[in-house]
């Protein structure tokens, strides 16, 4: 699998001077990388939008990236920020949820709040 949803994702509850550390190790042992390789975390971004676009909760949620990314309009482009520091966390939860049960969860979409 291109993503790894065994991964432990816990950072934010680490002490802060951590959180960015774990954050960065977090991301790339999720993509089954151990240093940033653009390749493969594209390709594996590109398989879990074409994954997770059967879903009818995508459209919501991508909706809400793209409502407050102002870069760009673009879904892909949006949806990369669901795994920046501040989402990463709970967005690990909604496709942990996803590819083990095969929907999306409405309570954890839920959970990702985008601010300005």
């Amino acid at each position: 699998m291109y993503y790894n949803i065994h991964h432990k994702v816990e950072y934010k509850s680490a002490i802060d001077e951590l959180q960015n550390d774990l954050y960065q190790q977090q991301f790339l042992a999720a993509f089954n990388v151990t240093d940033y390789d653009e390749h493969i975390i594209s390709s594996s971004l590109s398989h879990i939008i074409k994954d997770l676009k059967c879903d009818v909760l995508f459209d919501k949620l991508i909706s809400k990236v793209v409502g407050h990314n102002v870069l760009s309009e673009n879904i892909e482009d949006s949806f990369v920020f669901l795994f920046s520091y501040d989402y990463f966390e709970d967005f690990h939860k909604v496709l942990n949820h996803f590819y083990l049960d095969g929907v999306l969860s409405q309570e954890l979409v839920d959970n990702i709040t985008v601010s300005s």
